[in-house]
């Protein structure tokens, strides 16, 4: 919860909390310290404020929340300074390199996280707090608190322990590889120092806020190691901020990527935030409340705790009401089926790897939205409209799984996959795991060649080649049509888009499609190849009897699946996992490709969350239902109990040979499907 300057005179504390009580929360932070500061501080570096007068509205709130049994964290944000304190105290803030401050607005500065603002007045403000309100439930740090300014800093500190730390004068552009490393490594420093002060100083838990977005900027493995709680912003929804400029849109399943994918980096349930606000700039104005419950029940239905931005005070202070409905259902729901979330885990048989050094070397290459992220984004969509249910794990934690904890693991263009992940895969394999690769692999590829069984014989090579003057076309060709791989293929070619890697298999390898020639779309008496195809493999295939089977893709199979928008590209990928798999799969569920499915366990038995996304994505504003929705899952059950916003109520149940068929009437937004 945001506290603005004019929040602060009428503040009303006990209606806060009634709604609170009656959206069920149970945990709430708000802005307590740092340059929004709620309570008459004797540090003169903080900026109090204006009209408070005296009145210590933090420990209002704390009271009124311990007295109601809510949880409540006051937020401290050092990554602001007032204009003032920064001119009295010149070390502190961020510095561009002519020796100005980096603004955040027309009088608060950006400070350096390496300055003595952070990393001093960080336990000054922390021992306050605990001296005036005794025991208090934990600390929040505000993600700027641990964030550098817009560009290279050039503050004393900065331009004294790069050089040192790097044996490099500091660059002019922030991108540059070796300073982005550095940037990196000193917030994830920042990040351990000030958890660290918490700890010290008080012996509580501590959380920080990050907004991120998978492949963007740090990795979060640092952050969920150094902290006793992740949590993470989902805010952008929709972006524009000039006059003339096009909106731009975030990803409205960015809650289902981001869930699981943090949900594998900490053993407690990750907060995953969303925006009560349409998007930046517009923070007075609700998200339709449909959209909203569906967004945040996309972070219920894969292991995280949905929380909500307030942007604009109290909820009393919003000026758009209308997106509270979602807050209420959702929560209250959750409330009453808590047995289904407590201490729940995924049973997905099938994860993604996410790599952090192929999305930095992607993004020095100016390609991480074009090609790594291309690629890794439509493997989650398709998977998800095929309902196989996946985890996200994290490149560093592949020396963490067990032998026997996924059935098969996709891995989307490992361009700098280092080789300790690579040896990694190699185990796993070894001991039974599946592997899925799509695209390239990276520089050093010994290994990987002999994981896969191929070997690279040139350069990347373009789809399209020739002097062709007019538009060309480009297939992959089906050559063992029988393979399960290319179950559901029924022609004996399929599009493809995208550069390839020339290939040959080696060790027995298996070629189950084959580049074909390129050729002329126009005009219509030359469609048609008039060379031979270059038939070097685009799907190389090992069944190891002993071991794991594998799949190599060189050629970004995801990518090409989203710029054709073919079935049959998705189906290759979905096969292809399948068949790496061995098949086992937690769920089936045939059509309906908008119902977002995840399963999970409590307490031994299933859980099978619906979630039905059919309809206008931008912006949802109303509740297509699905109707007999039929899901198989593998094991013999007896009884099936739905619960949903209308109720629960027993599921037919039928026993098939492979397990039992699950026969839902119907699904209206989100859904539990129970198994016992």
């Amino acid at each position: 919860m945001t506290i603005r300057d004019i929040d602060v005179p009428d503040f009303d504390v006990a209606q806060m909390i009634d709604t609170y009580k009656k959206w069920q929360v149970s945990l709430f932070s708000f802005f307590a310290g740092g340059y929004v500061t709620t309570y008459p501080t004797k540090l003169d570096w903080q900026r109090m404020a204006p009209e408070l007068n005296g009145r210590d509205l933090c420990g209002e709130i704390l009271t009124a929340a311990k007295e109601a049994g809510i949880i409540c964290w006051p937020m401290i944000d050092l990554g602001e300074i007032p204009e003032d304190v920064a001119k009295r105290h010149p070390e502190w803030p961020g510095r561009q390199a002519d020796g100005s401050f980096f603004y955040k607005s027309n009088f608060i500065v950006s400070s350096c996280p390496l300055g003595g603002y952070v990393r001093n007045c960080s336990r000054e403000l922390v021992s306050e707090l605990v001296e005036r309100y005794g025991q208090i439930d934990g600390i929040k740090w505000g993600g700027a608190s641990y964030q550098f300014g817009g560009g290279v800093c050039n503050c004393q500190v900065c331009q004294q322990r790069y050089p040192e730390e790097t044996g490099q004068p500091l660059p002019e552009d922030k991108s540059e590889a070796r300073y982005a490393r550095w940037r990196h490594e000193k917030i994830q420093e920042t990040v351990r120092y000030l958890a660290d002060v918490v700890h010290d100083v008080a012996g509580i838990p501590v959380v920080g806020n990050s907004v991120w977005h998978l492949g963007r900027g740090m990795s979060l493995e640092g952050m969920a190691n150094d902290q006793d709680f992740t949590q993470v912003e989902i805010q952008l929804r929709t972006y524009d901020n000039s006059d003339d400029g096009d909106g731009g849109w975030g990803d409205f399943f960015t809650p289902i990527e981001t869930t699981r994918y943090v949900n594998s980096l900490t053993q407690r349930r990750p907060w995953v935030v969303a925006s009560y606000f349409l998007a930046w700039p517009w923070r007075w104005v609700a998200v339709p409340w449909q959209e909203q419950k569906i967004y945040l029940a996309q972070v219920a239905a894969n292991g995280g705790s949905p929380m909500v931005n307030l942007t604009t005070g109290a909820p009393a202070n919003h000026y758009d009401d209308r997106g509270f409905r979602a807050i209420d259902e959702l929560y209250g729901f959750m409330k009453e089926h808590a047995d289904l979330y407590d201490a729940d885990r995924s049973l997905a048989t099938v994860a993604i790897v996410y790599d952090h050094a192929s999305a930095s070397k992607a993004t020095e290459d100016g390609r991480l939205n074009k090609d790594y992220l291309n690629d890794l984004q439509t493997c989650e969509k398709v998977l998800d409209r095929w309902h196989v249910p996946y985890d996200i794990v994290d490149s560093g934690r592949l020396k963490e799984l067990g032998a026997d904890q996924y059935a098969a693991l996709l891995v989307p263009s490992p361009i700098d996959l280092e080789a300790g992940a690579i040896a990694e895969l190699q185990r796993l394999n070894d001991a039974g795991t599946g592997l899925v690769v799509t695209g390239f692999p990276p520089k050093e590829r010994t290994a990987f060649e002999a994981l896969f069984g191929a070997r690279v014989t040139g350069d990347l090579t373009p789809t399209f080649q020739g002097p062709h003057p007019n538009p060309v076309m480009a297939y992959a060709k089906v050559k063992q049509p029988e393979h399960p791989i290319c179950r559901g293929i029924e022609p004996e070619v399929v599009p493809i888009v995208t550069p390839s890697l020339p290939v040959e298999a080696i060790d027995g390898t298996e070629t189950i499609l084959t580049r074909g020639l390129a050729f002329r779309l126009f005009p219509e008496g030359l469609a048609f190849p008039d060379q031979p195809d270059p038939d070097n493999p685009l799907c190389l295939v090992r069944d190891h009897k002993e071991k794991g089977r594998t799949v190599w893709f060189p050629i970004a199979a995801g990518r090409v699946a989203k710029r054709t928008g073919h079935p049959d590209n998705e189906r290759l990928i979905v096969n292809a996992v399948t068949w790496a798999a061995k098949e086992t799969l937690p769920l089936r569920c045939e059509g309906v490709p908008d119902l977002m499915l995840s399963i999970r366990e409590v307490e031994g038995a299933p859980v099978i969350h619906a979630i039905n996304t059919t309809g206008r994505h931008r912006y949802l504003r109303e509740f297509t239902p699905l109707y007999d929705v039929k899901v198989r899952v593998p094991g013999k059950y007896d009884v099936a109990r739905f619960h949903d916003g209308e109720g629960s109520r027993d599921l037919a149940i039928i026993t098939e040979e492979q397990g039992s068929l699950v026969e839902i009437p119907k699904i209206t937004d989100y859904a539990l499907i129970e198994l016992r």
